[in-house]
């Protein structure tokens, strides 16, 4: 089964929004955010402590592509849960190569992420990515950015 380039955006932004609603709600809950009680970090990305997120809730978050997590496939549709399955683990695999894999984030190299892509539409997706914007589809740092010394593990 092919995934067209569109089919992976769509889970993708989809996804996004669930993440960053969760991480939001996460971070300013009942019982976080300004007077409500919200922990106080205790590292330092300097190396002071185990961990830049020691005593926050991030300290419990799962770390790179664990930390991905798909909910439990059920068919949608004219798709039996192995399709709805085998999607969620191309979705999972793009979001590793397009944001985590160093790389495609520090090196800038595209290859690993445009090879998730169907063969004939790895071009259209090579100069779209390229030359225009492929807004949350994947990240690279800008050529000479400096990254900090401490780096997450995974």
């Amino acid at each position: 089964m092919v995934v067209s380039p569109s089919m992976i955006w769509r889970i993708c932004g989809g996804l996004l929004v669930v993440v960053v609603i969760a991480g939001a709600w996460a971070l300013t809950g009942p019982g976080n955010g300004p007077g409500g009680g919200s922990p106080q970090p205790t590292g330092s990305a300097s190396g002071g402590g185990a961990s830049p997120y020691d005593g926050t809730p991030a300290a419990s978050f799962a770390v790179g592509a664990a930390g991905i997590a798909m909910p439990a496939p059920r068919a949608v549709k004219n798709w039996s849960v192995d399709q709805v399955s085998r999607a969620q683990q191309n979705v999972k695999a793009a979001l590793v190569a397009g944001h985590l894999d160093p790389r495609m984030v520090v090196d800038r190299q595209v290859n690993g992420f445009l090879a998730l892509f169907a063969e004939a539409d790895q071009g259209d997706v090579r100069d779209t990515f390229l030359t225009g914007p492929l807004t949350g589809a994947a990240i690279r740092t800008a050529p000479g950015t400096t990254l900090a010394a401490e780096q997450p593990p995974g």
